[in-house]
């Protein structure tokens, strides 16, 4: 298998542009050193100044792709992911999030796991460690409708992805946690930009809709349409 395919690392953010700021240079230098990537910035009608530093940053990196959506005022994590995903040119998309740093050789390490494995998706291995950063063929990706949106908070929809590439039967690979590193940052501030602000209330919908998921072997989300830029 030819590795120089275009990988596309999508990013989303939605009021925490200060984590961007932080964790961008690192995905920089990874990306420079395992080219050709393609950084794609989902700008999910953010309230703060992201627009204002990509446009900084663009100045300078030729393989940053950046779209803005201003369809909502809240954060839908399902949404916006699958946003930054149909935006994405890639054969191999990452889908990560904006509190990430990347280690430099995250995407020659994700190539070669593609490259000897034949794999069509790759994650970390453990349930509870970056289920939120999962590398896959984008053709697949769409094959089964994509994250579900009916998951509006962050988590579920990760896992639901897996447990649905892992039902289709296709292949894995697994990379080293060793390659990220997460800023650490509070629920609180984690649930402020969400439509529903009751905790409780949001967690106890998900997890109707993740068990319904896996009771009925749903293979496919969003059968009546995903990614509207609606």
């Amino acid at each position: 298998m030819n590795d120089l395919y275009l990988i596309s690392y999508c990013i989303t953010c939605h009021g925490r542009t200060y984590d961007l700021k932080q964790v961008l240079p690192s995905v920089i230098e990874a990306a420079r050193i395992s080219h050709p990537v393609e950084i794609v910035i989902l700008d999910y009608n953010s309230p703060d100044d992201l627009k204002e530093y990509m446009n900084s940053i663009m100045i300078s990196e030729n393989n940053i792709k950046y779209v803005k959506y201003t369809g909502k005022d809240y954060y839908h994590m399902a949404h916006a992911k699958n946003l930054s995903i149909l935006s994405a040119n890639g054969e191999y998309v990452v889908t990560s999030c904006a509190d990430i740093f990347l280690h430099i050789d995250f995407f020659k390490i994700i190539r070669n796991i593609i490259k000897d494995t034949s794999a069509l998706w790759i994650h970390s291995g453990l349930i509870d460690a970056y289920p939120g950063v999962v590398a896959f063929k984008k053709e697949e990706f769409i094959k089964i409708g994509g994250f579900d949106e009916r998951f509006e908070f962050y988590g579920p929809e990760d896992k639901d992805l897996i447990e649905r590439f892992k039902r289709c039967g296709l292949r894995d690979g697994i990379y080293s946690c060793k390659l990220l590193r997460e800023i650490r940052t509070s629920k609180k501030d984690k649930f402020k930009n969400y439509r529903i602000k009751s905790r409780k209330e949001i967690e106890k919908l998900m997890r109707q809709i993740h068990q319904n998921n896996i009771q009925n072997n749903i293979l496919i989300a969003n059968p009546d349409g995903w990614g509207s830029w609606k």
